[in-house]
């Protein structure tokens, strides 16, 4: 009996005894961690035991049995590598504390990429579940190089174990470290400096070609400008860290990189293409590339996680290697830029090769696998922006070149164009004279006006090749003699009427009261100026308002004079319009060379008015209008001699018809300036009834003054039925406003009963002299 009673407890005893022997002695399979006595850092990798669960299969309970135990083998390798396949890694590894206090511990799991982790503590006999990780647990992370955190706690004078169970379906390459808290914390202050330094350097240099694109208008600008905002996006999706920042982005970490890698890819291949080359072929092959990007980033609705990331790794790298090729072996426009680029591309493609290749463990390249994400990138953005600065460098050379011969010659060669110009347009204009002076039908009349028009604008055009010519050698001196300026002006708003009824454009002019009719200055030089001004905004105009205002501000008739063209409607080509405006009124540094793309009128312009000592200045621009001032330190004559028949019109009333509000506002306060009581309205019907209730009043219009073209009832229309309206009696003097020219409606208006035709736009001392002239004839006449 006491045999058997010795054989069984000696039994029982080997059955609870043998596997904490095999546990205990596996664990000493390698050496535990001794903890240091102050803060540390250390790598723990070489102090790991390994098992390879090949199907996933086995459970924390088989994990403690002796096979399992016996199957661990040492790592004795800095990293853990192990390549493609579904299997669960099993990790264990022992902490001595020798110390009398519990020790507080950061283990760190380095890859943002693993899908799972586990953590356990050996206790008691058994594995307590501790702490989880991964990509598939959604949950916050620290820095790329110690992604996934798990916080330990060692009891003193005690050795404890612990086990982790990695799962993934990539490669797996990491690191575990083991750090005290304040280790932790400044080994995570620093990868965040660093991201931050590199997230502000692809901020700043997005700013730098945005300013590139916006200064100089290159498309390569816009397009690296773009690919500095994919890089500001895949830098940290790649480091994991939009996971640390936006917790919900954690499971859209995959498609977030895939959809910048791409984007990031077909950029790059779109600054290439705007290397402009010269052959059809290499556009056709990276117009291919352009393709095969967007397939491959389309393709990931439809393909599993893992081939797509093996596809979007192979995309990646044939882009890479494909623009290296064409970069180095075609030629394009901009040699330098093209070096640049293609040293950023061969940088990219060795990285990428060596970061795949480290990954999947067939290399041991760690420090490029950990910071290859912010490494090229930022060598790519680095070499872009050499290139664009290279691009610059060859555009200002080939201005400067251009520049360098065109000022000797441009100037001598316009000044003989324009001397031999002059012959053949004097001819036609004087004929054009002679010819008016001959009996004419209407008809003939107004193709003899577009004919002498024309004539003046090949004058125009010839004197405005003369003075440039003259700016460019500094011969130009400006005259200082009286002139009238309402006439002035009406004759730079005469020249583009026509342009203006085609576009249904209304002109007006508005001169302030306390503006004197005459001034003392060059009046060649500002009708250039003007007609400058008025030719660019109908350019870019299709309908609408253009407003020309002259005005002063201060009280000393030396402060000057303010020309303000307001253009208000519908504004076409409004970037180009922009960008003329704003060279215009930019600094004179900017035309210390002629750039013929901005015309010769605007060239002139910016000139004439720094050489009058005068400025220009956008005030608005928009879509729907723009007002640019001028300012020409323009002195008033000043005359104290009395206008006869200043009194005549006064107490006199009038009704103005226009559909056009501006205008009507601006006739309305030029005769309330003369004494006449005014009245204006928009429609004919209401005109109608404005005269009748008048007339009824004892108290009818001495004057009406009627728009041509105006909706629903024209002016013939209405002068029609004010002849014919018994209950208006008197009939007011009936003038009529047209821009189609005097001959065209001349012989309508007659028959209708209108009095005296004006063309527009009418300056008010044209208007009251055409006010007087009714008032001093008896018989009222028609202007032909």
């Amino acid at each position: 009996m006491n045999i058997k009673r010795f054989l069984l407890l000696s039994l029982l005893w080997m059955a609870t005894a043998i596997p904490a022997l095999l546990l205990s002695a596996t664990s000493q399979a390698v050496p535990a961690i001794m903890l240091p006595d102050s803060s540390f850092d250390l790598q723990i990798t070489p102090y790991l035991s390994i098992l390879e669960d090949e199907h996933s299969q086995l459970t924390i309970d088989d994990i403690l049995t002796p096979e399992a135990q016996l199957k661990f083998t040492p790592s004795h390798s800095d990293n853990l590598r192990f390549s493609l396949s579904d299997s669960s890694y099993w990790l264990r590894f022992s902490i001595t504390n020798p110390y009398s206090e519990d020790q507080n511990l950061v283990l760190s799991i380095s890859n943002n990429r693993l899908e799972n982790i586990e953590f356990y503590e050996y206790k008691a006999g058994q594995l307590n579940h501790q702490s989880s990780g991964g990509l598939t647990k959604n949950k916050a992370q620290g820095s790329h190089r110690q992604a996934y955190p798990f916080l330990i706690e060692v009891q003193a004078k005690k050795n404890q174990t612990y086990f982790i169970k990695i799962h993934s379906k990539t490669a797996i390459n990491t690191l575990l470290r083991l750090q005290s808290n304040d280790q932790f914390l400044q080994s995570q202050q620093f990868d965040f400096s660093i991201l931050g330094m590199a997230l502000g350097w692809v901020v700043a240099t997005a700013a730098f070609f945005i300013f590139i694109w916006y200064f100089y208008r290159f498309h390569i600008a816009l397009i690296s400008a773009l690919y500095c905002s994919s890089i500001f996006i895949f830098i940290p999706a790649w480091l994991g860290q939009w996971a640390t920042w936006f917790p919900q982005s954690q499971a859209w970490k995959s498609e977030i990189i895939l959809i910048s890698v791409m984007i990031s890819a077909i950029l790059q291949t779109l600054l290439t293409i705007k290397l402009n080359w010269n052959s059809d072929k290499v556009l056709r092959a990276l117009n291919g590339i352009v393709l095969m990007n967007c397939a491959a980033m389309l393709s990931y609705l439809f393909l599993p996680s893992g081939t797509m990331t093996l596809l979007m790794l192979a995309t990646i790298i044939i882009t890479n290697i494909s623009l290296a090729s064409i970069l180095l072996f075609a030629k394009s426009e901009n040699e330098r830029a093209q070096f640049f680029l293609l040293l950023g591309h061969v940088i990219v493609a060795c990285g990428i090769l060596l970061s795949v290749l480290t990954t999947h463990n067939l290399l041991a390249f760690d420090f490029i696998n950990n910071w290859a994400g912010i490494i090229l990138p930022l060598a790519m953005i680095s070499c872009t922006v050499f290139a664009n600065l290279s691009i610059i460098e060859q555009y200002r050379e080939k201005r400067d070149q251009q520049m360098n011969s065109s000022d000797v010659i441009l100037p001598e060669l316009l000044a003989k164009l324009g001397h031999e110009f002059r012959t053949p347009i004097n001819g036609v204009m004087g004929m054009s004279e002679l010819l008016s002076d001959t009996h004419l039908t209407h008809t003939q009349r107004d193709y003899l006006e577009t004919i002498s028009l024309a004539g003046r604008d090949l004058l125009h055009l010839v004197s405005e090749m003369s003075d440039f010519a003259k700016l460019q050698s500094g011969r130009i001196n400006l005259d200082h003699r009286a002139f009238d300026l309402t006439n002035c002006l009406s004759q730079c708003m005469n020249r583009y009427q026509q342009e203006a009824n085609r576009k249904q454009i209304e002109l007006v002019l508005d001169i302030a009261d306390d503006i004197s009719p005459r001034l003392l200055g060059d009046k060649n030089r500002l009708q250039t100026i003007i007609t400058n001004l008025i030719a660019q905004s109908l350019r870019h105009t299709e309908s609408g308002e253009l407003e020309l205002k002259v005005f002063r501000v201060g009280l000393n008739n030396h402060d000057g004079i303010f020309f303000q063209v307001q253009l208000s409607g519908s504004l076409i080509e409004h970037d180009e319009l922009r960008r003329l405006f704003r060279t215009m009124a930019g600094p004179q540094e900017q035309f210390a060379h002629v750039n013929l793309d901005q015309g010769l009128g605007l060239i002139i312009v910016k000139r004439l008015v720094s050489l009058m000592e005068g400025s220009i200045e956008v005030e608005t621009l928009t879509h729907h209008g723009c007002s640019i001032t001028l300012f020409l330190p323009i002195k008033q004559e000043l005359s104290e001699r009395v206008e006869e028949d200043a009194d005549l019109l006064s107490g006199q009333r009038i009704l103005i018809v226009d559909d056009n509000s501006t205008f009507r506002g601006v006739i309305e306060k030029q005769v309330k300036r003369w004494g006449m009581r005014a009245d204006s309205t928009y429609s004919g019907k209401e005109a109608l009834a404005l005269m009748r209730n008048k007339a009824n009043l004892g108290e009818p219009y001495d004057y009406i003054v009627i728009d041509h073209d105006m909706p629903i009832m024209n002016g013939i229309q209405l002068t029609e039925r004010l002849m014919a309206d018994n209950d208006i009696e008197p009939k007011p003097m009936r003038i009529m406003l047209t821009g189609l020219g005097i001959g065209s409606a001349n012989q309508e208006a007659k028959e209708a009963g209108i009095q005296k035709i004006v063309n527009k736009p009418v300056s008010g001392r044209h208007l009251k002299e055409v006010l007087l002239e009714f008032h001093k004839l008896i018989k009222p006449l028609i202007m032909k």
